[in-house]
Formats: structure tokens, sequence, C-alpha cells
């Protein structure tokens, strides 16, 4: 569960990861691509799903903060697109985020 530090400013206040999804990859050092859907709002009418790609460097051991885009679907009249910045420990087997940031455009 991730808060931002400004809740006025922000209508992001809870973040909660739901599912993480690692393709298929035959090799290690090549980069995997993860799918990652998180809530957008702990309120369930308000909630949007958020689809995010990550990819990773091609030294795995080397890459441990990645940048990608956040888009927020299906609604695109309000569409957005916000930085977020993972940070990977270093067991890749279980591939946890120690910690999380959400930027918003």
């Amino acid at each position: 569960m991730f808060r931002t530090l400004d809740v006025h400013k922000s209508r992001c206040s809870q973040v909660q990861k739901l599912n993480v999804q690692k393709s298929k990859s035959l090799h290690v050092q090549k980069p995997r691509r993860l799918e990652v859907q998180m809530l957008r709002s702990p309120d369930v009418q308000k909630s949007r799903y958020l689809e995010v790609q990550l990819f990773r460097g091609r030294n795995v051991q080397n890459s441990k903060c990645s940048e990608v885009q956040m888009f927020r679907s299906p609604d695109v009249q309000k569409f957005r697109c916000s930085k977020v910045k993972m940070f990977k420990s270093l067991d890749i087997q279980n591939l946890r985020y120690s910690k999380l940031k959400m930027f918003k455009s």
C-alpha cells in the first residue's frame, strides 16, 4: 500500500497492487516484460485500473531503477500519463518492489 505525501494535491491517496504477470523468457540477459495492474482508488466506484509496462535493462543485476509510463484506462477523456520509478530488490526470482513512487504529469 502506497500513500502520497501530499494527499490534497493528488487524487491517488492509495495504490494497491493486484497482480504481477511475468512473461516467459529463455535468456536472462534479455529484458523481461512485466504487466502490473493497480487500483487507483480504494473506492470501488471511483477505482480505475492502470496498465504498466516495465522493461528491465539488459543487465539484470545492474538495473535497479526503471522508468515506466502509466496509462489510465478506459477513461479516455481524462487520459493522463504518469512516470513511475520502481526499485527492484536483489531477489530477482521473487521480484519484489521495495519502493514505488508515482508522479502525476
